[in-house]
């Protein structure tokens, strides 16, 4: 009995989620063959090199290669690579030589021995780049292209360098965004969202306190994960690029460990036995890449533990499955196809443009959402209970406490009220029926005052309405007409008088002028009474 419905939840569960996880894989597909679109460029295309480079040994090495071409290295190395063009190919025409993703520290390219760009230092070379595109103006002469590369731990012409006409620029142009711009944005948001949910966190429970630290922690050390895409022109030197790229790449697998604990006490206030063995594994992939002894374990043991990015992402979705909060489950699954794509990508050392900065940023949109949520929840709570601590609970009416939040200017009136007998009402019929004159007296107020205005409770039978933009003598008006639906409301025939002043800056003051003509008419109301008696 327990496993079918076990087996309903799940189908059940499957039925909700269904929509939110096809829109996160159409997202995901739209981002593939946007980056796929950003490198297939039209023109012509140089795959075949002779590479020169050192080898292991210290002689000089020549080889055919043709590109894609990646060499993860024991010790820094630069590589020329040579390729013969065309004649005549360019015309009087303008081209671009096209490299969509380099890996190295320091990028140098040649037309005939020239130096048409570079990237990083000659001298230093010991900068860090690997995911961005480069762009170089061809001269109309040239007739050989040089691409020299130094890497520090690895070189790599990932994609095949296209020699491209004036039209195909704007791919360029699309890739830089991709891989620039935004991913400066995103690691903007993700130090935002950061300091905002340790900001949040402060105001909240334990348990959420816990949840949101930990979130907070996630998305700092996701921002610190993304620098390792930024390029770094140079680092200083080779020791500052391994520690660097240690606190880089362990970065990630910190910041799936903060994001498991973090959403298991955000969700569910209680860490799973699956939850603690995922961010043990996690803490010890860390500490193992933050204890390479060199560039090149560095480097091998990250694609090696690869298939740990796979892993965390498929349990997150899986975690997150069981939520039922529509946006976690969007985002985060757009988040798990990235991070499995580019688990297979370093995985199978495969050349591929990694997605997972996209997922980052959906990642911390869910956040965002989670976040909203939370403030929203916290407003609305202080806001009820704010507004419980300004209304008599009896009549609806606000009380004393109001009268600091109630903006009074000279355009506005200030009606003084108190009832009629109201002591002889309840003596004689009860409290019961007291507090029912009480209510009849603010919904009759209320029938003939506008929503602007307010009624406020000053104790006992005593209120003051603030008609907001009103003349005196309209606001006698209003008082009159209440009067008289209010003594029609009831068998007892109640009665209350009133004082009607111009609002003031001083409130007290105009309190006190309202009081006395209030008592004015109440003294009218007694002789009225006195002498019918007589």
């Amino acid at each position: 009995m327990r496993t079918k419905e076990q087996f309903f939840k799940f189908i059940s569960i499957i039925r909700f989620s269904f929509i939110y996880y096809f829109i996160a894989f159409l997202a995901f597909l739209l981002l593939v063959i946007i980056m796929r679109y950003s490198i297939s460029v039209q023109g012509y295309k140089i795959q075949d090199w002779t590479m020169i480079r050192e080898n292991n040994v210290g002689s000089i090495e020549i080889k055919q290669i043709k590109v894609p071409y990646y060499e993860i290295l024991r010790k820094p190395t630069t590589a020329i690579f040579f390729s013969k063009l065309e004649k005549n190919y360019f015309g009087d025409k303008v081209y671009y030589l096209y490299l969509p993703q380099v890996d190295g520290s320091y990028l140098a390219v040649y037309s005939n021995n020239r130096l048409i760009g570079s990237y990083g230092f000659s001298e230093s070379r010991n900068g860090h780049f690997w995911y961005q595109p480069f762009l170089f103006q061809i001269p109309l002469d040239t007739s050989e292209i040089a691409i020299e590369i130094s890497g520090v731990y690895e070189i790599g012409i990932d994609f095949v360098p296209t020699i491209i006409p004036e039209n195909e620029k704007y791919k360029y142009l699309i890739s830089y965004l991709m891989t620039n711009i935004l991913l400066l944005t995103s690691i903007g948001l993700a130090m935002t969202l950061s300091i905002i949910l340790y900001l949040i966190s402060r105001s909240l429970l334990k348990e959420k306190k816990s949840a949101y630290l930990h979130l907070s922690m996630s998305s700092l050390l996701g921002a610190i994960w993304m620098l390792d895409l930024l390029p770094i022109p140079t680092t200083g030197s080779y020791t500052i690029i391994l520690i660097l790229r240690k606190i880089f790449v362990s970065s990630a697998y910190l910041a799936f460990a903060a994001l498991i604990y973090g959403i298991f006490k955000l969700f569910s206030g209680k860490i799973s036995i699956g939850a603690k063995i995922f961010i043990f594994i996690n803490f010890l992939s860390a500490a193992i890449l933050l204890l390479s002894p060199s560039h090149y374990f560095l480097k091998t043991f990250t694609n090696n533990i690869a298939v740990m990015l796979f892993l965390n992402a498929i349990y997150l979705v899986i975690v997150i499955f069981k939520t039922y909060s529509p946006a976690q489950i969007a985002f985060s699954f757009f988040f798990a196809l990235t991070v499995i794509h580019d688990g297979f990508v370093m995985f199978l050392s495969r050349n591929q443009k990694l997605l997972s900065m996209y997922g980052i940023i959906a990642l911390f949109g869910g956040f965002a959402y989670s976040l909203v949520n939370e403030y929203r929840d916290m407003v609305v709570g202080i806001s009820l209970a704010h507004m419980k601590s300004i209304t008599d609970s009896l009549t609806g009416a606000y009380t004393r406490g109001a009268l600091s939040e109630i903006k009074i200017s000279e355009n506005d009136a200030l009606a003084y009220i108190d009832l009629n007998r109201f002591k002889q009402i309840n003596d004689n019929y009860g409290h019961d029926v007291g507090d029912q004159i009480l209510k009849l007296l603010v919904n009759t107020l209320r029938s003939v005052i506008r929503k602007s205005d307010s009624i406020v409770r000053m104790g006992g039978d005593e209120f003051l309405v603030v008609l907001k933009d009103c003349p005196v003598e309209k606001a006698k008006e209003i008082m009159d007409n209440a009067k008289e639906k209010f003594n029609s409301s009831h068998k007892l025939k109640p009665d209350f008088s009133y004082g009607v002043v111009s609002g003031s800056s001083n409130l007290q003051e105009a309190l006190f002028k309202a009081d006395k003509l209030m008592y004015e008419m109440k003294d009218n109301f007694y002789k009225k009474i006195e002498n019918k008696d007589i």
